[in-house]
């Protein structure tokens, strides 16, 4: 027992176990970027090995819980014993047996107790197998939803109007027809130079003339309005839902009055019993005990040793685990009593230990001193494949020499160089300083990310107050088009005046997208460029070269007559607006009307009881 849970031995003159782990730090040295000691192994004199293991101990105690209850279920004539039981205090739910427990496990079951069943009428319906429904509380017929018990409901067809606007005439009332006109007209008679005649002169002529007139339409009698052919003017039709009738058959009951009834379900009697409520639920103690110098100089151990290695040394499972499992001195004793003993406070007469499972595991450790470059460190090789832990080594002291040099670059401002250096610490998975490099990138990220914003935003106000400028020009000045949308150009069209602010708009609206798309591509291929000048002006000339792009697009758009949407989309927008403007002025001004009015009638009443 005692070599099973050893604390320390000194395996220094095991040359063979020396070259396995000169083996394996070679191959973990070669599998580590960015550092000078691929063959770190190789270079180094070893001065001590020692087999310092590790022990993971669990400790894991099921609990049982007891209650004694009342319970029913509807009768459907169950065969149960006689009964012998007739309060709660005539047992004890210890004394029932139970099924037994196997497993570790969280539950909660309710067994009924043999001897405690019998009959009763049901206390909800009285035996009755019924309750009066919930819903219509007996009246079989419920007030129509649809009408609201009027039995009519508004015509769709007119909205209620009980007329429609007439199709013949779109609702003026009158109807436009084309006349034409003849009149005979007198041409006197003309005469050339010599005399002569000239053409069919002297004589009357007929002119042809059309004219508009307006005329009363034949189908509406020149009301613009029609006779809605649905309710016959009537503005209602009879409710589809209820019939007409204003009621509807009861959906809870089916038009009978009356729910089964909920505890019985139609029984009309209950089977009574009591029965204990089993509560299980355990509890999973878990810690790893490690040689003290392993715990101060490799702290990536501690956090890992799930995930190493491990060979079960000692397993007892029994009803009761006493302290003092392992040999006396042994360094495992004040871990292992501690477990059993907080377990064993946890038991109460209703919390009681049904059984426990001690477990201790080991993880073989090989803690190797050496000497590089005359310079003393220590590493940790765990498991039977000489797992590397290196602790601080000679690629640690690598990697915290980049990190220096990349802290000295970002306090110099060269932020990308910083942040290749930092990338490069980083890939070399120091544990040591790992949570200081991630904190030291999110600040030098930031920072190169600041700048590309900065050029970002100067290059997106120039693009929309030059852009727009110009764009807005363009389309007010120029705006060429194809034949068919040329009546976008004449300023008597009723768009004319919006089109040149809908498209300078919408200009604007893709220079922002672009200015967002862009945030988001420095961010990912940004880190490269060097100099936060740079990469303010890169970021800056893009987004400007961007949007010229953008505008072409637009302006290429517009040639085709497509872009006319969007003006018809601003002139819509701005009479929302102002008649949104419109009523928000107008409810201030009744607000006041109305504060006003409260003031004299107060101020009247106060003269007159004063």
């Amino acid at each position: 027992m005692s070599d099973k849970f050893v604390y320390e031995v000194d395996l220094s003159g095991d040359k063979k176990l020396e070259s396995s782990l000169r083996k394996s730090m070679n191959q973990w040295a070669a599998s580590v970027p960015n550092h000078p000691y691929a063959k770190l192994g190789d270079n180094i004199q070893v001065k001590q090995i020692f087999y310092k293991p590790a022990y993971p101990v669990r400790l894991q105690s099921q609990f049982e819980e007891r209650g004694r209850h009342e319970g029913h279920e509807p009768f459907a004539n169950q065969k149960f014993p006689q009964r012998n039981l007739f309060k709660l205090s005539d047992f004890r739910a210890w004394d029932i047996e139970l099924p037994d427990i196997n497993d570790f496990t969280d539950s909660s079951l309710n067994y009924i107790v043999n001897g405690s069943q019998h009959v009763e009428n049901c206390f909800k319906c009285e035996a009755k197998g019924w309750i009066t429904c919930v819903t219509c509380h007996g009246a079989k017929q419920l007030t129509c939803p649809s009408c609201r018990g009027a039995g009519e409901t508004k015509c769709s067809n007119c909205s209620g109007g009980g007329t429609l606007r007439c199709n013949n005439c779109s609702g003026s009332g009158t109807i436009r027809r084309q006349v034409t006109r003849s009149t005979q007209v007198w041409i006197p008679e003309r005469y050339d130079s010599n005399g002569y005649k000239i053409g069919n002169t002297g004589t009357y002529t007929t002119q042809t003339s059309y004219d508009t007139v307006s005329e009363s339409c034949s189908s509406c009698n020149g009301r613009g309005r029609i006779t809605c052919s649905t309710c016959y003017g009537d503005g209602k039709i009879s409710c589809k839902r209820c019939g007409a009738s204003g009621k509807i058959t009861c959906g809870t009951c089916s038009g009978s009055g009356r729910n089964t009834c909920p505890i019985c379900q139609g029984k009309k009697q209950l089977l009574h019993y009591f029965y204990v409520k089993r509560d299980l639920s355990f509890t999973d103690q878990k810690t790893c005990v490690i040689h003290g110098e392993v715990y101060d100089r490799f702290p990536q151990f501690l956090e890992e040793y799930e995930h190493y290695e491990s060979n079960n040394q000692f397993s007892k499972l029994q009803k009761r685990i006493e302290s003092g499992q392992l040999p006396e001195d042994n360094h495992l004793n004040e871990f292992v009593d501690r477990f059993i003993n907080n377990a064993h406070q946890d038991a109460t007469d209703i919390h009681s230990l049904k059984f426990q499972q001690l477990d201790i595991e080991r993880i073989d450790a090989r803690e190797m001193h050496y000497l590089f470059k005359g310079k003393k460190y220590i590493m940790l090789f765990v498991g039977s494949d000489f797992q590397v832990i290196p602790g601080l080594s000679p690629i640690y002291e690598v990697s915290f020499e980049l990190w220096s040099r990349a802290v000295a670059a970002a306090k110099a401002r060269l932020y990308s160089r910083s942040r290749r250096l930092l990338k490069k610490a980083e890939s070399i998975g120091t544990f040591e300083i790992q949570d200081d490099l991630e904190d030291a990138l999110d600040v030098v990220e930031s920072k190169i990310s600041d700048s590309y914003k900065f050029g970002t935003l100067i290059g997106a106000l120039l693009s929309a107050f030059l852009g727009g400028f110009l764009a807005y020009t363009y389309f007010h000045d120029v705006n060429y088009v194809l034949d068919y949308a040329a009546f976008i150009n004449k300023s008597g069209n009723w768009l004319y005046d919006y089109h040149p602010q809908a498209m300078t708009i919408s200009f604007l609206v893709l220079v922002f997208f672009g200015y967002r798309k862009s945030l988001k591509l420095w961010k990912y291929y940004g880190s490269a460029v060097p100099g936060a000048t740079v990469r303010i002006l890169l970021s800056a000339l893009s987004l400007i070269l961007l949007s010229v792009i953008l505008l072409i697009v637009l302006v290429s758009l517009n040639i085709t007559g497509i872009t006319v949407l969007l003006a018809l989309a601003f002139w819509i927008a701005m009479w929302v607006i102002k008649i949104v403007v419109f009523l928000a002025v107008l409810f201030v001004q009744l607000v006041i009307w109305l504060a006003k009015a409260v003031w004299w009638i107060l101020k009247g009443l106060i003269g007159i009881f004063t």
